[in-house]
């Protein structure tokens, strides 16, 4: 059986507590906004002269739920512990939930409003003239049933959450370790090699002395795709599904989530074979040119024309170019060569006398291998993260609502 519910407005008062920063310029203010929350959920310490708009002053326990746009989940939880001496406050679009009495507990609370129960609550409420600008009332969310637990049922169910959170976190520092140790890694294998004591000055820096530096075209077949407006043409009895720059995402990957279609050409430059790397040269943003995909797909495919296709020869390795040219892309090498007319874009014309530099062959297979491996881990620990935050949201189904009831022993001691 679930737990009874109540209106929000019989556990929580709404604040209002309005302060103006700008008033007292030389006082410090940890201030909660959107943006901080957007960056990281870690508030920002800034003086009043730099804070220009007024702002609600926290001051008691509280939960802070973004007005703006619910159906990104903005919920911050204000414990005010080891805050008393500088004053706190946060962004007017934010509703501000102050507890009204001491047997609620914040952590089960703060976990409720992150939910997509109480998400789904405010999407209904919500109302505005774009999909961007969407906003809630704060007075019609005091009338949205949430339940109460007892306090210990509170406690207990917070505690397996806030768990099941900080396995989530620890994973994710994992990954940013991870991607840390890679950018070194990467460095490392694609410009030193394996193992070289003997190096030489070349066009592209130091390099192994066994190392050759090329131009593009004397180790690759490279061709350019269809020129033709496909944007609109998400019909498959069209042809065939050509693959443009927005299926190439900035990690390297093929994403054909939008698919769009064109008439099958004879012509073989047009055709794709599994292994041809996809290099996208020409963007409307900068950071897009240069992003390089593997092609590794069983059906027929073509490619558009701002997508280059690269077919490196026998004594190449394609997963070793596909890493150095996303390794370039992240080091901005292809900005030098990028000039800004309508389009951000590499001249695709001199794409082919770009030099690059090419190990003996089972060396690239090597620094492609041990790159491989490291990004194993990673995805590894991004299917983990998918995989906790698939069971806390089963957990929160159930256990906030009380279709399943916790076990309570009077005797375990749970943290207030």
């Amino acid at each position: 059986m679930s737990y009874k519910d109540y209106q929000l407005d019989e556990i929580f008062n709404m604040s209002r507590k309005n302060v103006k920063p700008n008033d007292i310029p030389e006082e410090q203010f940890l201030h909660y906004s959107i943006p901080a929350y957007d960056n990281g959920e870690k508030p920002l310490l800034e003086r009043g002269a730099s804070i220009k708009s007024n702002k609600y002053l926290l001051k008691e326990p509280s939960i802070l739920v973004s007005k703006l746009n619910p159906r990104i989940n903005r919920v911050w939880k204000f414990d005010n512990e080891d805050k008393n001496k500088i004053n706190s406050i946060c962004s007017t679009e934010f509703m501000v939930y102050e507890r009204k009495s001491s047997d609620i507990d914040l952590e089960y609370y703060y976990q409720f409003f992150k939910s997509k129960i109480f998400q789904r609550y405010l999407l209904n409420l919500q109302s505005g003239s774009t999909g961007s600008r969407m906003r809630v009332s704060p007075k019609d969310t005091l009338s949205i049933p949430i339940p109460k637990p007892t306090k210990k049922q509170q406690q207990k169910i917070a505690a397996i959450l806030s768990s099941v959170d900080e396995t989530i976190e620890k994973t994710e520092q994992i990954i940013e370790q991870t991607e840390t140790v890679k950018k070194g890694l990467m460095q490392q294998l694609l410009t030193k090699g394996i193992g070289h004591t003997d190096f030489k000055s070349s066009p592209l820096g130091e390099i192994p002395r066994n190392w050759e530096v090329l131009k593009v075209n004397e180790f690759a077949i490279v061709d350019y795709g269809i020129s033709e407006a496909v944007s609109n043409n998400t019909d498959p009895n069209i042809g065939i599904p050509i693959i443009t720059g927005a299926n190439i995402t900035l990690e390297g990957n093929l994403d054909l989530t939008k698919q769009v279609y064109v008439k099958k050409r004879e012509q073989e430059r047009f055709q794709l074979n599994k292994g041809d790397l996809l290099f996208n040269w020409r963007s409307g943003s900068q950071k897009h040119v240069g992003k390089t995909a593997i092609f590794n797909l069983d059906d027929e495919y073509t490619y558009a024309s701002f997508i280059l296709k690269i077919r490196v020869n026998d004594d190449c390795n394609n997963k070793f170019y596909y890493h150095l040219l996303n390794y370039l892309k992240s080091i901005q090498y292809f900005s030098k060569d990028t000039s800004v007319q309508v389009n951000f874009k590499l001249n695709a014309s001199s794409f082919r006398e770009l030099l690059l530099m090419k190990p003996p062959l089972e060396e690239q297979k090597e620094i492609s291998s041990r790159i491989d491996s490291i990004n194993d881990k990673i995805k590894f620990e991004e299917q983990k993260i998918r995989m906790l935050n698939n069971i806390k949201q089963g957990l929160m189904q159930q256990l906030l609502t009380g279709k399943v009831r916790v076990p309570i022993d009077d005797n375990e001691g749970v943290p207030s």
